[in-house]
């Protein structure tokens, strides 16, 4: 979640429903927030009067800034739940918004490129050689002509070559994930965010934790609570390979898999049918229906179609 961002874009009446939603959620967290945003829109409702570019006086604007942060900034000990922004992030963020007003600039959005995966999955390269596969729905917004500020909506999975010096963020409604050089996937849904690490080492920031992550690793947050736990990785790079392997697997953990390869996609029925079913199979590049037809014959899996989803009614195995 980089807030600072999102009020860039409030600012300029660009933000998206769930940009609002978030901000409104911020807004709440503390009153001291609330006060740093209306010291915010001060300044910007202050800067539309000046008309004249040439004759602007960023000392003076700079000092004005300096004056109102130090006003409106919080005292007393730190609250958990406050995005504390650094004095000096603050200063130099609103005075370039100044200064990009007076030069007739859009706010960041002339940087910004989006890659969609609206009917199916798609691969995108970035300038380093790092790979992003998203999934079927998916958004990727790229916000720097450096590519190293990245923001997802959906599930996609991450293939990033080493950071050197400037390390690359995704920013998700729930957190932030700075990346040092890793393989590793994302999902961010509209009531969770969830990382899980295949390779190297993850940072993810909320708005009051941080946890490190590393292979074998997954975590997932919904703002408020951030739960960590081991996981077997084996078949997390199937959206790059488009391959599941198992052996001797049961058929639960295969739901699982198959879940977050498709998407959510699959349902368990009522009936007690036995998930405990060892699953030992390859499946390549094959539908979710084909797949599931492929476990009927070999566990005497039962299922049916229901709208967009699949409902697995029985096992016999």
């Amino acid at each position: 979640m980089n807030i600072d961002r999102i009020i860039g874009r409030f600012l300029l009446g660009q933000q998206s429903q769930d940009e609002l939603h978030t901000l409104e959620e911020w807004k709440s967290d503390a009153e001291e927030n609330l006060k740093e945003l209306q010291a915010i829109q001060k300044l910007w409702n202050d800067s539309q009067g000046l008309q004249d570019y040439q004759d602007f006086d960023a000392d003076s604007a700079l000092a004005k800034l300096e004056l109102s942060l130090e006003s409106s900034s919080p005292t007393g000990p730190a609250n958990a739940k406050i995005m504390n922004f650094s004095y000096v992030k603050w200063i130099s963020g609103l005075a370039a918004c100044f200064l990009m007003v007076f030069a007739g600039y859009q706010y960041m959005a002339s940087q910004e490129t989006s890659v969609i995966a609206d009917t199916k999955n798609i691969v995108y390269s970035l300038q380093d050689g790092s790979a992003i596969e998203l999934a079927e729905g998916a958004k990727l917004v790229i916000s720097d002509d450096q590519e190293k500020n990245l923001e997802l909506d959906g599930r996609a999975y991450f293939e990033i070559a080493k950071q050197e010096d400037t390390r690359l963020t995704i920013d998700t409604r729930f957190g932030d994930i700075e990346v040092i050089g890793t393989a590793f996937v994302v999902e961010a849904a509209q009531d969770y965010t969830s990382v899980s690490v295949v390779e190297g080492t993850v940072r993810l920031k909320t708005s009051n934790k941080e946890q490190i992550l590393t292979e074998g690793m997954t975590a997932m947050t919904n703002g408020k609570s951030l739960n960590v736990k081991r996981i077997d990785t084996y078949n997390y790079k199937s959206l790059i390979t488009g391959d599941l392997q198992y052996e001797g697997v049961p058929l639960y953990q295969v739901v699982n898999d198959l879940n977050r390869h498709f998407g959510n996609k699959l349902l368990l029925g009522e009936s007690n049918s036995k998930f405990e079913c060892k699953v030992s199979s390859v499946f390549s590049d094959l539908s979710l229906e084909d797949i599931l037809k492929e476990l009927s014959l070999t566990i005497g899996l039962k299922f049916h179609k229901k709208e967009n989803k699949y409902v697995i009614d029985s096992v016999s195995c």
